[in-house]
């Protein structure tokens, strides 16, 4: 069980975030929050910012404006590096896998979560970190993942997300960009909608369809303020 006053302020949040590229507005005041032990997913379409909000939140781009917060604390990330010593671990899009090593360990090469061995050894080592407890060790505060099941097959995603499960079980905050909605409705709690640089709404998938999602990306259904699913789910 997790504390109410934990699962109340947001692992991760990030406010009036704004970032340019030249001319071009990648995130328009954007706004994030992701809890504890729940599952987050970002959805929209091409050029919606979801790659840049994942960024600005790591670290990998410092934003124009707004702030970036862990656990109430207001961050100043000037590198991916600051990122991950902070805690948040993320694993940006990659459209293959490594041939040699397993699902959890393709996944999070090249970062603290790597372990050799298959899925439930990677768990198990995960656990041994200190995973069980959110802010327990380097790497466990918030995992952020950007399209981990593009071009699997349908047995690799199925164990992709079999992992994102355990995580979050495990009490971790995780946060996944992706453009399968079929997906998202299986494992997210909540669903992030990012529509030109900003939130559009966050949902719950109990509440909507996946029609209804694609509406809100398209814009062509506005969801009131009352009817968002912007706190923790309980």
């Amino acid at each position: 069980m997790i504390p109410e006053a934990i699962a109340d302020t947001p692992a991760l949040e990030g406010i009036d975030l704004v970032k340019r590229f030249g001319s071009v507005v990648a995130l328009h005041h954007a706004d994030l929050a992701v809890f504890a032990g729940e599952v987050l997913a970002i959805v929209g379409d091409n050029g919606s910012g979801k790659t840049t909000l994942i960024k600005c939140l790591s670290g990998a781009e410092v934003p124009d404006r707004g702030e970036v917060r862990i656990e109430g604390s207001v961050m100043r990330f000037r590198t991916a590096n600051d990122g991950r010593i902070s805690g948040i671990n993320t694993v940006y899009q990659s459209l293959a896998v490594q041939p040699a090593l397993d699902i959890a360990s393709s996944l999070f090469r090249g970062h603290a979560l790597t372990h050799p061995g298959h899925v439930d050894k990677g768990l198990r080592w995960l656990e041994a970190k200190g995973v069980k407890k959110p802010a327990a060790a380097l790497a466990s505060k918030v995992i952020v993942l950007d399209e981990p099941t593009a071009a699997l097959g349908e047995r690799e995603s199925t164990q992709v997300l079999k992992l994102i499960d355990n995580l979050r079980g495990r009490g971790l905050p995780i946060i996944v960009a992706t453009h399968n909605l079929k997906q998202v409705f299986k494992i997210a709690d909540r669903i992030h909608v990012q529509r030109e640089g900003k939130r559009a709404a966050v949902v719950s998938p109990h509440d909507f369809t996946i029609t209804d999602v694609l509406s809100m990306m398209s814009g062509s259904l506005q969801v009131d303020s009352t009817d968002q699913a912007t706190g923790p789910v309980r």
